[in-house]
C-alpha cells in the first residue's frame, strides 16, 4: 500500500482549480464535503478530499488523487508516493502556474478587461497584459 503525502498549494478558488485539472484529466469529481480516496486495488483509504481524480483517470495502477481545503483556505494536494513519480513537485508547479494564469484572467474579466498579450518568458514565467474592453 502506497502512502499518501499532503502537498500545500497556493490555489484557493475551487472552480479555477477544477478547470485546470479538467485540462489534465478526463474526469474530476467535486464534492461539497470530503470523500474517501481509494487505493489502486479499490480499497478505502483514510484520506479524504473535496476534489478527486479517480485512479482510472490517472493510470491503471494508480491511486486516487485529491485536493482538500485547509484551514488557511488553500487546497492541499493529496498524492500517493507511487503517483508522485509522475505527479511530482514540478507537476504541481505547472498546475499552479496554469491556475495563476486562469485566475488572473478570470479576475481581470470581472473588471471588464481582456487579454491583450501573453508571452512565456525564457525563465518559464508567463507575462500577460490586459486591456479594458471597449
Amino acid at each position: 500500500m502506497s502512502a499518501y503525502r499532503t502537498h500545500g498549494t497556493v490555489m484557493n478558488c475551487q472552480a479555477v482549480l477544477v478547470k485546470c485539472l479538467q485540462k489534465r484529466f478526463a474526469q474530476v469529481e467535486v464534492h461539497p464535503s470530503p470523500q474517501t480516496l481509494l487505493d489502486w486495488h479499490g480499497k478505502v483509504r483514510p484520506d479524504k478530499a473535496e476534489i478527486i481524480i479517480r485512479r482510472k483517470f490517472i493510470d491503471s495502477v494508480s491511486n486516487d488523487m485529491g485536493f482538500t481545503k485547509n484551514d488557511q483556505g488553500n487546497f492541499d494536494a493529496i498524492i500517493s508516493d507511487y503517483d508522485a513519480g509522475r505527479h511530482d513537485q514540478k507537476w504541481l508547479n505547472d498546475l499552479a502556474k496554469d491556475y495563476m494564469e486562469e485566475r488572473a484572467t478570470e479576475l481581470m474579466t470581472d473588471q471588464e478587461c481582456e487579454v491583450a498579450e501573453r508571452a512565456e518568458l525564457p525563465d518559464g514565467r508567463i507575462q500577460i497584459r490586459y486591456r479594458v474592453m471597449a
